[in-house]
């Protein structure tokens, strides 16, 4: 017999920005979705909806006569039923069947910092930086998930004749440790008062990986070249377990050439 799915969901967006004095704004959001997970074929226990909540509150400054612009920003964000892989079905054979997903709700919490600054004319350095929690119910952390990040980039152009259209740049980011693969359920040592669940059973190692770019531009052209990863780092870039890990991109050049008529 076929299960007719008919499920509703409201959501709201709204916000407010607040200048309290000048080149000074304060702000807060809040944000839902609701994204349809079951269809007619689900099984019952799928939920109809994953839905989420965001509230961020910040602040954004400009000094400096608008040469230093910078931003700080609090978020906490809620998901239900979300999506995660089944880990059965990596077993070999391949099970057929595929297992049908799981799923688990999420909670997301932290900060984040923004800063451009204009150090003088034709010289500019931009960065970020976050650091929050993306965790599961028992307070696991998911799969992939660096919960620390960071990048700066600086970028310098020109200003005499001769040189007139060339800049260069450089720029260095970091992504923190990450779960290697996802745990799930809960400890043979367990109890109904002392609840133990599984953890990661291994993590990718932070990174930093540094990049150079080159550019021209005249009148009627513009060339670019991008050298990723100068120092051809050897790193980890993501895995699914233990058995399938992935390998980062060694040192890469990309060169580009574009005219305007």
């Amino acid at each position: 017999m076929l299960t007719i799915v008919d499920a509703k969901k409201s959501t709201y967006n709204y916000g407010v920005v607040v200048k309290p004095v000048k080149n000074v704004s304060l702000f807060y959001g809040h944000s839902e979705i609701a994204l349809p997970v079951a269809n007619n074929f689900s099984a019952a226990s799928v939920p109809a909806f994953s839905s989420g909540k965001q509230n961020e509150f910040g602040a954004r400054v400009r000094l400096l006569d608008n040469r230093l612009q910078a931003g700080f920003t609090y978020f906490d964000i809620k998901q239900s039923a979300y999506s995660v892989p089944n880990p059965a079905n990596l077993a070999v054979p391949q099970p057929n069947p595929l297992f049908p997903p799981l799923f688990s709700d999420r909670h997301a919490k932290g900060w984040e910092f923004e800063a451009t600054y204009e150090v003088s004319k034709g010289f500019t350095v931009i960065g970020n930086f976050t650091d929050f929690t993306n965790r599961d119910p028992n307070n696991v952390a998911f799969r992939g998930t660096a919960e620390r990040s960071g990048a700066t980039w600086a970028r310098y152009e020109f200003q005499g004749e001769s040189f007139k259209g060339l800049s260069v740049s450089l720029g260095v980011n970091y992504l923190g440790r990450r779960p290697g693969d996802q745990a799930g359920g809960l400890t043979a040592a367990s109890t109904p008062t002392n609840v133990i669940p599984n953890q990661p059973s291994f993590w990718l190692p932070a990174r930093t990986l540094v990049d150079l770019s080159f550019g021209y531009t005249a009148k009627s052209w513009a060339f670019q070249a991008n050298v990723d990863n100068i120092f051809d780092k050897k790193y980890l870039a993501a895995s699914i377990n233990r058995f399938l890990v992935y390998p980062g991109a060694g040192t890469n050049l990309r060169v580009s050439a574009t005219y305007k008529f």
